[in-house]
C-alpha cells in the first residue's frame, strides 16, 4: 500500500485494498499473561485459534518486562495458571509460597511448548494496529508486519494486549486510569549480578528497622532460598537528598534473590504521568526509566551492602506498564466486590493476593515507600481473595470481543488485585474458552450459556468459588483467604 502527501495530508490510492489473508474461529491478540490463558484454552477446545504478539516471544511483562514474581499465594492458583507454575517447579525454575518467583526464560519456553501442543498459530513480531466491525460486532483485526497491512477474520476476538488496543480500535467504551484519568506509574526492571547475599542478610537482619513491616512483602528465609527486601530507607533517603537518587525515589525494592547464582532482581524505578497508551510518552517513559536506572546502580554499588561487586546483568526490553484503559463490561468489578468477597452467579474463578485494606501499593500519586506511605511502611497485607464474575471479560459495546489482563472491565481501586499475572492467566483462559464454544455454537458473546462455559472449566482444574447447583460443590472466597 503506498501512501501519498499531498496538501500536507497523506492519504492511500482508492485501489489499494487490504488482503484478507487467512480466517480462524478465534484470534488472541497480545501473548501476554492473559493471551497465554486464552490461547492455550482455545486451542484445546478444538478452535482453529491464531496468537498475535508484537514481540518475539511469549508472557509479556511477565517474561520480557523481567517481572518474575507472581504476586499470588501459590495455594490459590487452579487452572492453566497452575499448570505452567508446576512446570516450572519440576524444572527447578520456580518456587512456590505466599509468592513465586520464576526464571522468566523458562516461563517463555513452557509458555511457548503449550501453546504449539494445543495446536494454535502464531504470528510474532506484528501489531494489531485496527478492528474490523460490522453491526456492532467485530470480524476479525488488520494487522502491520514485514509483510505488510494484512486482514484477518475470525468469529470470537480475545482483546489480550493489556491496554485495550483491539477494544478501543472497535470503538468500545473504557476508563483510564482511575476515575481523574491518573494512572499507575511504569517502570523497567533490571538484575545486578555477583551479589554478596552474606552481607547482604546480615544488614537486614541488624537493620529490621529500615524495612517494611509486612512478612508478605519482606521475608528473609535464606535456608529456603527465598529473599525478598523493600526499605533500605534511611540510605536511600540521605541519597535522594544529595540528588543522587530520583525526587520519587523512597525505597530501594529487591524482588526476589537467586543465592545460587547470587543474582538480585531491582523493581525501584518509578515514572509517573505516563500514559502508556501514547508512543511518544511511552518512549519518555522509557528514556527516564534507564536514567533512575543508572542512579540506581551507582548508589547500590556505592552504598548499599552486598552490591559494592555487583554488575548489571540484564533489563527488561519493554516498559512495565501498569494502568491504562479499563474496557467496559458487562459489569465493573469494584473494590468494594474484592473486599467483601463476593460471590457470583457467573464466577469463572478465584483470585487472592495480599493486600492492604483500602490503600495503594502502586498509587498514581508518587510517595511509594515515602515516609507518610502507611501502605508501605506500617501495614499488615491481609490475605484478600474474591471471585471473577464472567461478565467483566464481556466487552458491553461490541459483540464477539473478550478481554484477557490488566484492561478488564475493573475500577481502579479493585485493579489493584486483578492486574497482577495469575489472575491475568485465569481470566485468558476463561476468556479463551468462552470464545471457542461460541464460535463452536455459532452464537455471539452474550448468548453463551454461563454454566456450560464454567463445566469447561471445571473439566480443566478452574477452582470456580462458591458452590454451583449442577456445576460444581466449590470453595468460597472466604474459604480460599484462610487456606
Amino acid at each position: 500500500m503506498v501512501a501519498y502527501l499531498k496538501g500536507g495530508e497523506v492519504s492511500y490510492n482508492a485501489d489499494q485494498k487490504i488482503p484478507v489473508v487467512r480466517t480462524y474461529d478465534v484470534i488472541v491478540a497480545g501473548g501476554g499473561s492473559g493471551g497465554c490463558g486464552a490461547a492455550v484454552a482455545a486451542g484445546r477446545m478444538g478452535a482453529k485459534t491464531l496468537l498475535i504478539e508484537r514481540a518475539s516471544y511469549l508472557g509479556g511483562t511477565s517474561t520480557g518486562g523481567l517481572m518474575a514474581v507472581m504476586w499470588a499465594p501459590y495455594d490459590s492458583y487452579s487452572g492453566y495458571c497452575k499448570e505452567a507454575v508446576d512446570e516450572m517447579v519440576a524444572m527447578g525454575a520456580a518456587q512456590t509460597g505466599p509468592i513465586v518467583p520464576f526464571d522468566p526464560s523458562i516461563l517463555k519456553q513452557v509458555h511457548l511448548r503449550n501453546v504449539l501442543k494445543a495446536g494454535v498459530d502464531l504470528l510474532f513480531y506484528t501489531y494489531v494496529v485496527d478492528a474490523i466491525v460490522e453491526n456492532g460486532a467485530i470480524k476479525g483485526v488488520i494487522v502491520e508486519n514485514k509483510s505488510g497491512r494484512q486482514a484477518i477474520l475470525a468469529h470470537q476476538v480475545v482483546d489480550a494486549t493489556a491496554d485495550g488496543d483491539v477494544a478501543a480500535f472497535a470503538g468500545a467504551g473504557f476508563q483510564m486510569g482511575r476515575s481523574d484519568g491518573a494512572m499507575r506509574p511504569v517502570t523497567i526492571l533490571f538484575r545486578m549480578g555477583n551479589v554478596d547475599t552474606k552481607e547482604l542478610l546480615e544488614y537486614a537482619n541488624d537493620n529490621a528497622d529500615q524495612f517494611i513491616k509486612d512478612t508478605h512483602v519482606n521475608f528473609v528465609v535464606p535456608e529456603e532460598g527465598k529473599l525478598r527486601l523493600a526499605g533500605f530507607f534511611d540510605l536511600v533517603k540521605t541519597a535522594r537528598e544529595k540528588g543522587e537518587l530520583d525526587k520519587d525515589c523512597h525505597y530501594l525494592r529487591i524482588e526476589t534473590v537467586d543465592f545460587d547464582k547470587k543474582v538480585a532482581l531491582i523493581n525501584t524505578v518509578r515514572v509517573y504521568g505516563v500514559d502508556g497508551t501514547d508512543a511518544w510518552d511511552v518512549t519518555r517513559g522509557e528514556i527516564e526509566s534507564r536514567r533512575q536506572m543508572e542512579a540506581l546502580i551507582t548508589f547500590m554499588k556505592a552504598k548499599v551492602p552486598g552490591f559494592r561487586k555487583s554488575f548489571l546483568i540484564d533489563t527488561s526490553d519493554m516498559l512495565g506498564v501498569r494502568e491504562t484503559r479499563h474496557v467496559h463490561g458487562v459489569y465493573t468489578l469494584n473494590y468494594d466486590d474484592v473486599l467483601k468477597g463476593r460471590q457470583f452467579d457467573d464466577t469463572i474463578g478465584i483470585n487472592c493476593t495480599h493486600l492492604p485494606h483500602g490503600k495503594e501499593m502502586h498509587s498514581p500519586d508518587a510517595n511509594e515507600g515515602g515516609e507518610t506511605d502507611v501502605a508501605n511502611r506500617v501495614d499488615d497485607w491481609p490475605r484478600l481473595c474474591h471471585e471473577i464474575p464472567f461478565r467483566i471479560l464481556v466487552a458491553k459495546d461490541i459483540d464477539n470481543l473478550y478481554v484477557a489482563g490488566r484492561h478488564m472491565s475493573a475500577t481502579h481501586e479493585a485493579d489493584r488485585v486483578t492486574r497482577n499475572i495469575p489472575p491475568c492467566i485465569l481470566v485468558g483462559q476463561a476468556a479463551g474458552t468462552a470464545a471457542a464454544l461460541c464460535a463452536r455454537k455459532k452464537i455471539t458473546s452474550k448468548q453463551l450459556d454461563i454454566r456450560t462455559l464454567q463445566r469447561e472449566l471445571l473439566a480443566n482444574d478452574v477452582i470456580l468459588g462458591h458452590p454451583i447447583p449442577g456445576v460444581a460443590k466449590g470453595v468460597s472466597a472466604g474459604q480460599a483467604a484462610t487456606t
